[in-house]
């Protein structure tokens, strides 16, 4: 334009320069044309002011052809009065957007900024479409809270919208996609009348966002977009635009994606089992992939996975021991044969908190007492769980008899052993089950002096008491017969996992002489008072091991109640039915029972960001205000919390996680004492599956709503230039008809003179 406007100058200097005065010479034959030039100054003037004007305007015309000018779809309908867009941009920041191709591909680059750099480039080519149309950029993590709002399009809003997109950055929560459509729709429905309004969801198209279990579901099936239908036939048009931001068409990721306790109780002094869960993400087969593990603050020896194939979900065990009492942690971090792999580093650390007890509080109710030690139901029993020496078993052990039981608060302890305890007052089953179903473990151990009757009228109760199995009889091996021995158990339990290889060659060693059979299948309730299996919602007996008796007989059955467990041992804790103190596998059995029943220790605070964070309390000994410390403290000032009191109890509640890592509850008991309790709020392991849904499944989940799909940001440019009318070729037929008309008129009034 500048060069154009130059060269319009040129004719007019021309024509000035043509008007220089020279010096005049007078003589004769000049006489008759100064004379004629007096009676035609007029029309020449006129017809010099017509060339000028026709050659400035030839000049001015080409340099619009040089521009290339053009009329978009918005200008003309601004000329056929058409009203403006409203152009709403949904905006994908769960932390997956995070990611980075682990290959050269897009330069390092995130999704999450190329779909900031899409929003951008399209806002800016929509204002050359419309500068009048409206703006508004909501986000997936807060799509009630629209971060900006832009009246129109104008250069100073855009540069508003190019400011907030550069310093924006993916959140460390989960995609919400129903939630933010289900805003989406409410803003839509709510929001002032547009003809035109126009969608942009702008991410990276993961399967779990926009698939139901798996398998797109439609609007029309109650899908993530049902609450937008309707919406397009009112309020004038609504389309949705679908624009793919991701990087590769096969994203590669490796996750920590869980870390769990295998015990209900951790320790201090003993070993506790943790299982960690590690998906690889990818196609490709990883070599030596190496995790650090830290206990608060002690750095225990790395972890090696040999190989991890490509889809593999493993999960490795861990044995992790605390040296003292109290609220710690547990962390795994992924160091080693990831790089190639892994698109996102967020999910690559976890924390599991960790409450340990300084012991198992336990009941053991002696059914026969005596004064010889080998002749006593539990010494042997005791010794197990309780060992001499400098061993620690991690129990803390009480012998009661029949009559202390009934007296003793069963609130304090973890786990309750019957060992041949003949019958049982109605008030101690009373008080198993409550203790039972608050969580506390049951252990029945057989014997001589067990009423049957008793026992299935009070603990059975037809299938909905306590007891997994109805008692039948006792039965006794002849000396004659085979030997009964421990054949067949559930090696998936976790009671009887540590039985492998030689362990269970040794428990298949133990000889059962005599044991109480039980029916194989429980009867079903009769009574009309007690609820039936499927009305509590109570998984069935679960057979842990079983003899070799031609009945197979179930010898351990497991069955849950409540929220506890009770297990049933169909043979004698000391040796007056059995070997099996006699064998190495008695005190791994002992122990793996005491500690699989046992009632969890106080659940430590753990979730993932975006979710609340709850800390249980015991109201009769903590107080009702706390303090609660994020991972941004000191920076972050302390959170003052209140407990909310409901039937279940009370609880400390923290709506506020947007960040991975630990927090701190600090608590004070009724007596003043300062208590400090860990919690963990960890990455949601389903977001780090990055499989992306295809566009025909897209096209299924939308249904019939009017939408396109755009997997390449330049195709928007393509479209927007598509809509767009160039005009320089009829600029350049005017400027070759200027041109011949300056010529002809140049000749025609040469001609007259």
């Amino acid at each position: 334009m500048a060069i154009g406007s130059a060269a319009v100058a040129s004719p007019i200097l021309i024509h000035l320069l043509s008007r220089r005065r020279f010096r005049r010479i007078r003589w004769a034959a000049m006489s008759f044309l100064l004379e004629a030039q007096k009676k035609n100054r007029r029309r020449v003037r006129i017809e010099q002011l017509i060339l000028l004007a026709l050659r400035c305007l030839a000049l001015l015309l080409l340099a619009f052809v040089m521009m290339r000018p053009f009329l978009s779809a918005g200008a003309l309908g601004a000329l056929s009065a058409t009203a403006r867009s409203e152009r709403i941009f949904l905006l994908d920041d769960s932390f997956s957007m995070a990611y980075v191709s682990p290959t050269s591909s897009a330069g390092g680059q995130s999704v999450f900024r190329r779909a900031a750099e899409s929003l951008e480039t399209i806002a800016r080519l929509a204002s050359e479409q419309n500068s009048d149309d409206t703006l508004t950029l909501i986000t997936t993590s807060k799509p009630r809270e629209p971060i900006l709002a832009l009246p129109s399009l104008s250069e100073a809003n855009l540069r508003r919208l190019s400011d907030l997109l550069s310093v924006q950055s993916p959140t460390q929560s989960a995609g919400k996609l129903s939630d933010a459509l289900a805003a989406l729709a409410e803003m839509l429905r709510t929001g002032p009348p547009q003809a035109n309004r126009i969608v942009y969801i702008i991410s990276d198209f993961q399967r779990r966002d926009w698939l139901k279990d798996g398998k797109p579901v439609g609007p029309e099936a109650s899908g993530f977009f049902a609450p937008l239908l309707g919406l397009e036939d009112q309020k004038g048009s609504l389309k949705f635009v679908l624009v793919d931001a991701a990087i590769d068409p096969v994203p590669a990721n490796i996750a920590l994606t869980n870390i769990r306790g295998l015990q209900p109780q951790s320790v201090a002094g003993v070993p506790t089992r943790f299982e960690l869960t590690i998906a690889n993400y990818s196609e490709r087969t990883l070599q030596s992939v190496e995790l650090s593990l830290r206990v608060g603050d002690r750095t225990l020896p790395s972890l090696t996975i040999p190989t991890l194939s490509g889809g593999q979900i493993a999960r490795e065990p861990i044995e992790v021991t605390f040296p003292d009492e109290g609220s710690t942690f547990v962390e795994a971090k992924l160091i080693g044969g990831v790089g190639a792999s892994d698109g996102v580093a967020l999910d690559n650390v976890r924390t599991c908190p960790v409450e340990v007890v300084s012991a198992i509080k336990a009941i053991v109710v002696d059914g026969e007492p005596s004064g010889d030690p080998y002749r006593d139901e539990v010494y042997l029993l005791r010794t197990a769980l309780r060992p001499d020496g400098r061993a620690a078993s991690g129990i803390e052990l009480d012998v009661l008899d029949e009559q202390e039981l009934e007296a003793a608060d069963l609130n304090s302890y973890a786990v309750v052993m019957l060992a041949n305890v003949g019958r049982l007052r109605e008030s101690v089953v009373r008080n198993l089950e409550e203790f039972v179903r608050a969580g506390g473990g049951l252990v029945i151990m057989a014997g001589s002096q067990v009423d049957i009757s008793s026992y299935n009228e009070a603990l059975f109760l037809n299938g909905a008491g306590l007891l997994p199995m109805r008692l039948v009889d006792i039965v006794e091996s002849t000396p004659s017969a085979r030997p009964v021995t421990i054949h067949d158990w559930d090696v998936a339990h976790p009671v009887m996992r540590s039985f492998v290889d030689e362990l269970a060659a040794v428990l298949r060693q133990v000889h059962v002489a005599s044991f109480i059979r039980v029916a194989d299948e429980p009867a079903a309730t009769s009574n009309p008072k007690e609820p039936s299996e499927s009305a509590t919602g109570r998984a069935g007996p679960r057979v842990l091991a079983r003899l070799n008796d031609p009945d197979q007989t179930p010898l351990i059955v497991e069955r849950e109640f409540g929220r506890g467990k009770c297990l049933w041992v169909g043979t004698t804790a000391d040796q007056d039915w059995n070997d099996w103190a006699a064998s190495f596998s008695y005190l791994p059995m002992m122990l793996e029972m005491v500690q699989y029943v046992a009632r969890p220790a106080q659940i430590a605070p753990q979730s993932v960001v975006g979710r609340s964070l709850i800390c249980e309390i015991e109201p009769t000994t903590v107080r009702s205000d706390a303090t609660l410390r994020t991972p941004g403290y000191p920076v972050e000032p302390e959170v003052a919390l209140k407990a909310v009191v409901n039937e279940g109890g009370a609880q400390f509640r923290f709506d506020g996680t947007r960040q991975c890592g630990l927090y701190q509850f600090g608590l004070r008991t009724t007596r003043g004492e300062s208590r400090r309790r860990l919690a963990a709020v960890n990455p949601d392991g389903s977001e780090s599956d990055l499989s992306r849904t295809t566009q025909r499944e897209l096209a299924t989940v939308l249904g019939d709503l009017p939408f396109e799909y755009v997997g390449d940001t330049s195709r928007v440019v393509g479209d927007f230039a598509a809509a767009r009318t160039e005009v320089w070729w009829p600029l350049l037929l005017a400027v070759i008809v200027l041109f011949m008309s300056e010529h002809a008129l140049a000749w025609w009034f040469g001609t007259r003179g």
